[in-house]
């Protein structure tokens, strides 16, 4: 997706030199490589053949996120701008991503090999050191116990997170895909830390999509209208139906969005002060981007929440392991 993204990037930059269309692709397909080069080249074949650039890309396998970009930007919206601006967006949501997983992979890779060495100790070493300490008069300490008792239970940890993924993956597949689009928004969001950030996305994805359609000259109720029509992704599609037919009651959009869990709560009073002022168009962009920011921020947040208590956890893990061997050790020096 990351190839993807720098193509969008490189497309828009050059539409906004004066490139056409055509002429931006043709120019893009000759420094990739020859597979690349020739799918590119199909594609310009599309369009001469009437294609949109959506259906072309459609064609050429983009992810349907960064295609939500070009949807309605091609007609009615500011390509060269949309095509950056997605490209530029899920670029640094990929850079968020690598962040997340050096901050994970690393340390689980560590779990896992101190779970199995816990295995090695509670099924290897331990049971020899129990059978001299039963050979001996002195008593074990309560310390140890309690340790030994951990160890032993930490060996079933493995299970444990097998049990968990499998139950996780049956309620995705047989409960969460069968839900309306909706209640899945409504799932996801009430996650910890990964439902505000997922609210904050949708808060930004709409309201720079609305601010692109308003400057091309659309009315709110047309931008709803369009939403509808997105069946790339369903969430988005419902959202623009109820939004439609409460403007068609007579609520105002701040009143209809202020009546959504899914979007930031001030997002209403942004629509409303546009709508004052007359600029929503603009209000609504410079708002996509304050919420950018804050995405930024919070997931760099989590990040450093999150570090430090993966880090003690391995930490502990190996403290235990460590007294597993020498506490026993000690025990046996002291009956002897």
């Amino acid at each position: 997706m990351e190839q993807q993204s720098n193509f969008l990037l490189r497309l828009g930059d050059l539409l906004e030199h004066g490139y056409s269309l055509p002429e931006a692709i043709s120019f893009l397909s000759t420094q990739e490589k020859q597979e690349k080069k020739v799918r590119l080249e199909n594609g310009l074949l599309m369009l001469k053949q009437g294609f949109s650039l959506l259906e072309m890309l459609e064609d050429l396998g983009f992810d349907r996120k960064l295609l939500t970009y070009v949807n309605y930007s091609e007609q009615y919206g500011n390509l060269p701008h949309a095509l950056k601006e997605g490209g530029e967006f899920w670029k640094n949501r990929i850079k968020d991503l690598n962040r997340l997983k050096k901050v994970f992979l690393y340390p689980l890779f560590l779990v896992l090999f101190l779970l199995c060495i816990l295995q090695i100790v509670n099924y290897v070493i331990l049971p020899k050191f129990s059978v001299l300490l039963d050979s001996l008069t002195t008593s074990v300490s309560p310390t140890l116990i309690l340790l030994l008792s951990f160890i032993n239970i930490a060996t079933y940890f493995p299970y444990l997170i097998i049990i968990v993924f499998l139950t996780v993956t049956f309620l995705y597949k047989f409960w969460f895909c069968k839900l309306l689009p909706e209640k899945q928004r409504r799932v996801i969001i009430a996650i910890p830390l990964y439902g505000q950030i997922q609210r904050l996305l949708d808060t930004y994805f709409l309201s720079g999509q609305l601010s692109s359609l308003l400057s091309g000259g659309l009315s709110i109720l047309d931008c709803m209208e369009l939403l509808q029509k997105e069946s790339r992704q369903p969430f988005y599609k419902f959202i623009g139906e109820y939004a439609y037919a409460r403007l068609l009651q007579g609520f105002e959009l701040e009143q209809v969005f202020n009546q959504q869990p899914y979007f930031e709560q001030n997002f209403g009073s942004v629509i409303a002060n546009g709508n004052k002022n007359g600029k929503l168009d603009k209000e609504l962009f410079h708002y996509s981007q304050l919420l950018i920011q804050i995405i930024e921020e919070k997931i760099a947040l989590y990040i450093r929440f999150l570090q430090p208590i993966v880090f003690t956890f391995i930490g502990v893990m190996v403290l235990v392991i460590y007294l597993a061997v020498l506490l026993p050790m000690f025990s046996i020096m002291e009956a002897i």
